[in-house]
């Protein structure tokens, strides 16, 4: 049994027209699973769910908002706040010893705008928020993965991104994008290891950019952009600083 959603909404439904459509022959068709038990137990929470009822397709029209936060103390325990309309709920591990957190579910939700994920550790991959395709806003602070490539992903097909916000992670360089005017703010705040900015000359509609307190030494990429309102470049390893006056910004702020 699904929870009957807000009455005063109607569900946004993204539509290709170069992909046909598939009847739905049944209700089961509809039915989602979830290999992330935390992410399910906190929308079954939200949606006053018990554990048999299921959690279908047209339920997750509905998320708009998904926060992912684990714990400073406890590197084993993490919790979702799930936030919908007017709804908010929170699901937590049971301590049993988390060796690994999947982001798989989060490309079954066709309307999620804004994914903040905050210090959580075992994430398997971030390979996943380059598919979630509605997506706004995505902001990282303080996670690690176990995989050995910890580079973002390609956000090539993320072409509704605006705002992008990524702190205190072990990057080297931007995820790859793709000529998207939409992007318009993006912050790179103490990541240590961040020393290439090449993937934003492509983004024309970029105002803001915010990069603190990292290896960054070449500043030229942004050379190929106009138009920007903002740039912030303190605490870096800007190697030529006399580029900083050729960057088209309204204003540009920088401190060594």
């Amino acid at each position: 049994m699904s929870a009957a959603p807000p009455p005063s909404s109607t569900p946004v439904v993204s539509q290709d027209p170069t992909v046909a459509s598939t009847p739905v022959t049944s209700p089961a068709d509809q039915n989602v699973s979830f290999t992330n038990p935390l992410i399910e137990n906190a929308i079954r929470a939200a949606l006053k769910l018990g554990t048999d009822d299921e959690i279908t397709v047209d339920d997750l029209e509905y998320i708009e908002i998904l926060d992912i936060k684990g714990s400073f103390n406890d590197d084993s325990f993490c919790s979702v706040r799930f936030a919908s309309m007017h709804i908010s709920a929170q699901g937590e591990y049971e301590e049993t010893g988390v060796t690994s957190f999947t982001l798989d579910d989060l490309v079954q939700f066709p309307n999620l705008l804004t994914i903040r994920l905050e210090n959580c550790s075992y994430i398997e991959s971030y390979e996943p928020l380059g598919e979630i395709l509605s997506a706004e806003r995505i902001e990282i602070s303080r996670c690690e993965i176990i995989a050995t490539g910890k580079q973002l992903p390609s956000f090539e097909k993320l072409v509704n991104l605006s705002v992008l916000e990524l702190q205190f992670l072990d990057i080297e360089s931007l995820p790859q994008f793709e000529d998207n005017e939409k992007l318009i703010d993006i912050s790179v705040y103490l990541c240590e290891s961040f020393d290439d900015l090449s993937n934003i000359a492509t983004l024309q509609g970029l105002r803001s950019l915010g990069v603190y307190k990292t290896q960054l030494s070449d500043v030229s990429p942004l050379l190929e952009l106009s138009g920007l309102d903002k740039v912030t470049l303190s605490k870096n390893a800007i190697s030529d600083e006399s580029l900083l006056e050729q960057i088209d910004s309204k204003e540009v702020y920088f401190e060594k």
